[in-house]
């Protein structure tokens, strides 16, 4: 399984300051694809793993989060071309309700460094949640990720989400303007959604807010799921869907 977010060229309506695969990378890695391998698409993986035809040797199943403007714009096209399927895990949310709380980090990481994002959330947090960030600081650097970057989304995205989340919204309106209006150029509306299904692309589940589901609580993480299940029984009332976990966090 290949799992894409960002796939666009430099000057894609909204930066972003998180990984981005580029047009002519992503062209390539395609055509390698078709000369090594067999890309399926969910329908043959769903019946594979239900006791019905085995996949190729070589099969790939390819990915895309978070419901980008970057699928619809631009990976759509060049899947549309090469007649090669796709699955599309898009969140159950309009963007006029705004950016969540891991994108929000996306967009201020094209403006500030992670130490300079790191010191104004926490500059501009309670006493309390000062100490709530520095006691889940300290338990990440236990066991660090590797890159620094994900282990500050580790801290803000679980243990501070709530508290940061305001702040974040405020830190993108000063520096990189309305968040409705990045949130729309940044993400899919339902009308685009779609159009990827109704061009025989498979659409998934990826909750409304892009939570950690193994961290809140019970009610928030039925609430999370319960908002992609209504998403996908407008856009896809065959069923079938798949579902991916943000962040791979599995509720337990």
């Amino acid at each position: 399984v290949l799992m894409y977010h960002y796939v666009r060229p430099p000057d894609a309506p909204v930066r972003v300051g998180s990984g981005c695969v580029d047009l002519d990378t992503f062209a390539a890695q395609l055509d390698d694809l078709q000369r090594h391998a067999q890309v399926v698409g969910w329908p043959e993986v769903a019946a594979a793993m239900g006791g019905g035809p085995a996949l190729p040797t070589h099969a790939v199943l390819l990915t895309f989060d978070d419901g980008e403007d970057d699928h619809h714009r631009y990976v759509l096209p060049m899947l549309a071309e090469r007649g090669l399927p796709g699955t599309f895990f898009v969140m159950a949310r309009d963007p006029a309700e705004g950016l969540t709380v891991a994108h929000r980090i996306h967009v201020l990481l094209a403006h500030l460094t992670r130490q300079q994002l790191r010191d104004a959330v926490f500059d501009r947090l309670s006493a309390a949640d000062q100490s709530r960030f520095r006691a889940a600081e300290a338990d990440q650097a236990r066991h660090p990720f590797g890159d620094p970057v994900d282990d500050l989304k580790w801290v803000l995205q679980r243990d501070l989400a709530n508290a940061a989340s305001p702040i974040l919204s405020r830190l993108v309106e000063e520096l990189a303007g309305p968040e409705a209006d990045l949130a729309a150029a940044l993400h899919m509306d339902a009308r685009r959604i779609a159009e990827l299904h109704d061009a025989g692309m498979t659409l998934g589940g990826h909750t409304r807010d892009h939570v950690w589901l193994d961290f809140v609580d019970h009610a928030e993480a039925r609430r999370q799921m319960d908002a992609s299940r209504s998403q996908l029984e407008r856009l896809v009332p065959e069923g079938g869907w798949p579902f991916a976990y943000p962040f791979g966090g599995i509720p337990a």
